[in-house]
């Protein structure tokens, strides 16, 4: 049973565009809101996401629509929407700072997929690359950003193979349960806010299988053993899920990423911010017992492609400016049809996306947002500015640490050396943060890869934390600034940590800070996580050489000043004339030091044991070994391989609901197994879409 209410899709259902309200059918179990797109006043008697910090500020900044709907059809851009910030490039004369120069546009890129040889997104999941010209959007404030925590994983860190288990998410600061069609609105439309401000959208959820917990080698993004599009509505800041039948034995990375809408990655307003994503390692073994190994480990080897590859592949490069990029009249040869289709197949919990027929070239005037500036602004803001062009599925990247480790135990405030492995990232581009935040579409290089660098942050996670991360606050912050090296890895130095547990993300980012985008729905994590332990008696990274002050020179073991020992034979001396009494007490005092020492360093190594495990026990994201002591390191040796198979969708896919009680988890059968994913390039052992 449904009920139909009145929800504000930004274009009507007849494909005029023209902004009038469209009935969409919602489950009666859905909590009754007051809007799904529309950027409304929020309405104090219909549902809002709880575990939200209410502000005057929350709400000031999202207002209603723009009455003149004729903006919304106009094949005109409107003079009041242009970004004059897209006009700069951010160069500044005496910089210390090597910025690459923006892309720049008067006409807030609406004409820019004209310059690129490659068709229109147009909604659909086009494996070749596209262009999307949808903009990126409404864009929350700095403490409406979202974040997720994977609450639950399982009891323990190891399940026990091909078995139902439940996945808790702890969400914070969004709108969940909210997705538009992946088949014909796959980034049709610009990411939108609800009355608090708090982005619109639903949680993806990939499994990576890797080749042990601590792997150093980047995942192939085709290539992935479960997907899952969460289609439940938050409650009380809790989703629940399954991952039904489970899984084969093997180690495996779990990676939650909030989307938009309309699937793409949510766009917050600031560079430096915690990580919105989580991720948690585990096991799955036969029996599912703690401690118990897996009986095989990683199927195949996923082949590493560096990071530049092959000039004579396809080549994607904007073509020499002309009076469209210059025009304020939308060119027909980029006008996406599909953008005026609020959906094409209807599936359950799905909901209509945004229409329009201008590309939404006017849609920042339906907000009381301001137009961005480049800058980052903690209120918020509107950016007209499209997605820009998508690589081919062959091409979406994806990193991992080389170092730390997950697992790995450092030494308190010692300063420590991060490698990141990229695979298929054009790196070393970055324009000025500061005068052109995701003031330019993302591009490709004459190679085809995105256009990017990788941003890595260090924030302090409890061993048995129950609320997701607020991104205003991390430990710290850096930029990997260089070209990764001939191996696809990428080093920077980071200052020493205190005694703690923590977890070190990447993000990878396009050219002016937003996150990278994919051409299809259904890929591998982009980003990676890893946990580590800061602790005395801890070591520096793996595979890294101690840097200056380090106090420790070897993973995993204290350095002591060295002393005699002793079981030393003593030198043979003339026997004195006299007792020396200063000398028989100075011996004597020695020889106590020594044995102190030695029981110091028995105690030490004793202490540094129980330690780590007392600090990695209990956390759903860490190593299961009896000792938790580091596996031999596995060496970053990238191959030459780069092939794919071919790619073919089927008519439709299956969305089944998320498992959800109020207690946690269903007992109810498990639901059946979905189908084949709708653009998986590899096999995939199932996906839930």
């Amino acid at each position: 049973m449904s009920q139909s209410i009145g929800s504000t899709s930004w274009g009507r259902a007849d494909r005029s565009g023209a902004g009038s309200p469209v009935p969409v059918d919602i489950p009666s179990s859905r909590r009754v809101r007051r809007s799904r797109f529309s950027i409304l006043e929020a309405n104090p008697e219909a549902g809002t996401p709880s575990k939200k910090r209410r502000t005057a500020s929350s709400t000031a900044v999202v207002g209603p629509r723009a009455t003149v709907d004729d903006l919304q059809t106009s094949l005109t851009l409107d003079s009041s929407q242009v970004v004059s910030a897209f006009t700069r490039n951010g160069q500044q004369a005496g910089s210390v700072v090597q910025n690459t120069p923006s892309l720049t546009s008067p006409n807030n890129f609406i004409n820019f997929c004209a310059t690129v040889s490659v068709p229109i997104t147009n909604g659909q999941q086009l494996v070749g690359g596209s262009c999307n010209p949808a903009p990126m959007g409404l864009i929350p404030s700095s403490e409406n950003m979202p974040s997720v925590l994977i609450s639950r994983l399982f009891k323990d860190s190891t399940i026990q193979a091909n078995t139902t288990f439940p996945v808790d998410l702890s969400v914070r600061n969004f709108q969940g349960g909210f997705f538009a069609s992946f088949s014909g609105s796959f980034q049709a439309a610009p990411q939108t806010l609800d009355g608090t401000g708090n982005i619109i959208g639903n949680f993806h959820i990939v499994i990576d299988e890797l080749d042990a917990l601590d792997s150093t080698v980047p995942t192939d993004s085709q290539k992935f053993v479960f997907f899952n599009v969460i289609q439940d509505a938050v409650s009380d800041g809790e989703i629940s899920t399954n991952v039904t039948n489970g899984l084969p034995e093997g180690y495996y990375r779990m990676t939650v990423t909030p989307r938009a809408a309309n699937h793409q990655p949510v766009l917050v307003p600031l560079v430096q911010r915690g990580s919105v994503n989580d991720v948690a390692y585990f096991t799955v073994t036969a029996s599912g017992e703690p401690g118990s190994t897996p009986a095989t480990t990683k199927r195949s080897t996923v082949p590493h492609q560096p990071a530049y590859i092959h000039p004579r592949r396809r080549v994607v490069v904007p073509r020499a400016d002309s009076a469209a990029q210059s025009s304020t009249t939308l060119l027909s040869s980029v006008i996406a049809p599909g953008f005026a289709q609020a959906q094409d197949t209807t599936r359950p919990g799905q909901i209509p996306s945004l229409t329009t027929t201008n590309n939404f070239i006017n849609f920042c005037a339906t907000s009381k947002l301001p137009l961005t500036s480049g800058t980052q602004l903690r209120s918020g803001f509107c950016n007209p500015a499209p997605m820009g062009v998508l690589p081919a599925s062959t091409q979406m990247p994806s990193s991992k640490f080389t170092y730390p480790r997950n697992g790995d135990v450092l030494a308190p405030n010692a300063p420590m050396k991060v490698g990141l492995a990229l695979r298929n990232l054009a790196t070393g581009n970055l324009v000025n943060s500061n005068t052109n935040f995701m003031s330019a579409p993302q591009q490709l290089d004459s190679n085809g890869l995105i256009q990017g660098r990788a941003f890595i942050v260090i924030e302090t996670v409890g061993t048995t934390a129950s609320v997701p991360a607020d991104p205003v606050t991390f430990a710290a912050f850096k930029g990997m600034s260089g070209e990764a090296d001939s191996t696809g890895v990428i080093t920077t130095d980071m200052v020493g940590l205190p005694v703690g547990f923590y977890r070190l993300s990447s993000i990878i980012v396009a050219s002016n800070g937003q996150p990278v985008l994919s051409p299809v729905l259904q890929h591998g994590a982009v980003d990676d996580a890893v946990y580590f332990v800061v602790a005395s008696g801890g070591g520096m990274p793996t595979n890294q050489t101690a840097l200056p002050s380090s106090s420790v020179t070897t993973s995993g073991s204290a350095t002591l000043s060295p002393s005699p020992s002793p079981t030393a034979p003593a030198a043979s001396v003339p026997p004195p004339t006299k007792t020396n009494v200063g000398v028989a007490v100075g011996g004597a005092i020695a020889g106590v030091v020594v044995v102190l020492l030695a029981i110091f360093g028995i105690w030490l190594f004793v202490r540094r044991r129980n330690r780590q495990a007392e600090l990695l026990v209990g956390y759903p994201a860490v190593l299961n070994s009896e000792d938790f002591g580091p596996p031999p390191p596995t060496p970053f040796a990238p191959a030459n391989s780069s092939s794919m198979s071919q790619i073919s969708s089927p008519s439709a896919a299956v969305v089944s609901p998320s498992k959800r009680t109020n207690s946690g988890h269903s007992n109810s059968s498990p639901i059946s197994p979905r189908r084949a994913s709708v653009v998986s390039a590899a096999p995939s052992y199932h996906t839930q879409v």
